[in-house]
């Protein structure tokens, strides 16, 4: 018979709390969120190469928030994001947004922003855990709206566009 240290699932010793973790803690599902919205912003580098710059930044940003969060440094800057993520736009229904689109770009745009809406739950989530709290405050938080909104304003943008 096997003991049950033999049956059990491994563990990850998790660099921000220096604890081991089990493989489904919500810490491993961020930095997984974030390479899945990494992946988003590479294709839309490659399709909407109007604003490819901006989707390298965000890029960027991306990666220097994960290692502030894992070796607790100051957050990189979101300027760049206070700056195209300046509109007037008021929230709209992605629902509309995608029927009144001919552009594939468009629906990338809104599923990339629906996940980054999935990633600042994680990272709120995280956040109230007391170990974690530390790397997951809300000064590093503080790009990831912005980020969601940029794209959602790009979306609303294109989708307008004849």
């Amino acid at each position: 018979m096997n003991s049950i240290k033999e049956t059990e699932f491994p563990t990850f010793k998790c660099m921000i709390s220096d604890t081991d973790e089990s493989y489904d803690s919500v810490v491993e599902y961020f930095f997984f969120m974030k390479n899945l919205i990494a992946a988003d912003l590479a294709r839309l580098r490659i399709s909407d190469r109007e604003w490819g710059g901006n989707y390298v930044k965000m890029m960027r940003y991306l990666q220097e928030l994960a290692e502030s969060l894992v070796v607790v440094t100051p957050p990189p800057s979101h300027q760049f994001l206070v700056d195209i993520s300046r509109s007037t736009h008021t929230d709209e229904d992605n629902i509309e947004i995608l029927l009144r689109t001919e552009s594939l770009v468009v629906a990338d745009l809104v599923e990339a922003s629906n996940r980054i809406r999935e990633l600042i739950f994680w990272y709120i989530r995280i956040g109230r855990d007391p170990k974690f709290a530390k790397s997951f405050n809300p000064a590093r938080f503080e790009g990831l709206p912005l980020l969601r909104t940029a794209l959602e304003t790009r979306s609303i943008y294109l989708s307008q566009r004849k």
